[in-house]
């Protein structure tokens, strides 16, 4: 597991009770020399309902799935997770969010982060 961006364990609840967290969405977490990258499979997720936010040290990223039921029929089964996800991270080390940058393609959210490098000491 990666040091500076690691995943947090939390429960299903939220401090916000109106709002009711109905899945945790699975998530990959890479590194390179110069910044991380985690994607979370998101299928179904409009990107506009999706919010990144940093507080004390934990990276939230939350969202609501949906999809439609198509005009004259009745869903008898589905797979696919719906309704509002939370997924939160630890951050261990400083990572730059100013200059991260977060894109949603084929259900797949990327957010790429920089590394913050450490000052050298004189």
């Amino acid at each position: 597991m990666v040091e500076e961006l690691q995943k947090e364990e939390v429960s299903n609840s939220s401090n916000d009770k109106s709002k009711r967290v109905e899945f945790v969405p699975d998530s990959n977490i890479y590194e390179s020399q110069n910044e991380r990258l985690l994607t979370i499979e998101m299928p179904g997720v409009d990107e506009k309902s999706v919010e990144i936010s940093l507080k004390d040290d934990i990276l939230t990223i939350t969202g609501k799935s949906g999809f439609e039921i198509p005009k004259d029929y009745k869903k008898l089964y589905s797979e696919f997770q719906i309704g509002d996800f939370r997924r939160d991270f630890k951050v261990t080390k400083p990572i730059d969010m100013e200059n991260g940058i977060a894109t949603m393609k084929n259900g797949q959210l990327k957010l790429t982060i920089p590394k913050i490098k450490p000052q050298a000491k004189k």
